[in-house]
């Protein structure tokens, strides 16, 4: 009996595990927007980068399609013609996974490295060049949480505030194979603050993703106005040198008023 009793009231102390991300996602908030900024800040070649998030309509299918590329003039190109570029589609009526291409040039001009996954109710599938199968990630259920340039569509979706703390779950396309790529993350607002963009001073929320196995962490800077913009960013993972990015411009669609919600 003393047993169930101490069962009974360590479970009442017990707090209640964060909700689902996607229960808070708002696809209606979404907005088209464009952002400049400048990658690898502190380092000896940082670059500048633009992301943009479209709404278009793919294969008969509307989408919110998010690019990051670098910013670039004819005169810095190199001699491939190959530019970085990561790419993210999300369907617009849910914000939900669809596909995502990452391209990384190769230093001496071999085609570049190709990173492309499909994201389905049950699965995410790793493509070659080919579009043939080369990889799975088990989902169980799971709508992963869309990362990269994934962010800035999903961040504008959801109506921040101070103590907010979701669960999610997340794929690495870039590390691990198969089923140990899919991470169990919170995302947590940890407080505000302001960032300069540009020369100008913005209210930000901080929100923290985190992978529960303490394999990476990132802190974004997100404008508490809405449309909710990723203005900043600390990449750790491991014993890595953290990756910071700032942000130096925004726009938006005229049509989306901002909002401090």
């Amino acid at each position: 009996m003393l047993a169930m009793t101490l069962a009974f009231a360590l479970m009442a102390q017990a707090p209640e595990p964060p909700p689902d991300i996607w229960t808070a996602v708002d696809p209606t908030r979404v907005c088209t927007i464009s952002s400049f900024r400048r990658l690898g800040v502190g380092t000896a070649r940082p670059n500048d980068a633009i992301e943009t998030v479209l709404p278009l309509t793919v294969d008969g299918r509307e989408v919110w399609r998010i690019i990051h590329s670098l910013a670039r003039t004819i005169d810095d190109v190199p001699p491939t013609g190959a530019v970085p570029l990561d790419v993210y589609d999300l369907d617009r009526a849910t914000l939900r996974p669809i596909r995502s291409e990452h391209r990384s040039p190769r230093p001496d001009g071999r085609p570049p490295v190709v990173t492309r996954f499909v994201y389905e109710a049950d699965v995410a599938r790793r493509l070659d060049d080919r579009g043939e199968e080369i990889e799975r990630v088990a989902l169980a259920g799971r709508t992963p949480l869309p990362e990269g340039p994934g962010s800035a569509a999903i961040f504008q979706a959801i109506r921040w505030r101070e103590g907010l703390r979701f669960a999610a779950h997340a794929v690495n396309r870039f590390e691990g194979t198969g089923d140990a790529r899919l991470h169990a993350v919170t995302v947590e607002v940890t407080g505000r603050s302001v960032a300069a963009v540009g020369a100008r001073q913005v209210p930000v929320w901080v929100v923290a993703q985190a992978a529960a196995d303490g394999s990476y962490r990132t802190v974004y800077q997100i404008t508490v106005a809405a449309p909710h913009v990723i203005v900043g960013a600390t990449h750790s993972a491991g014993n890595r040198r953290p990756f910071i990015t700032e942000g130096l411009a925004m726009a938006q669609d005229p049509g989306c008023m901002a909002t401090t919600d």
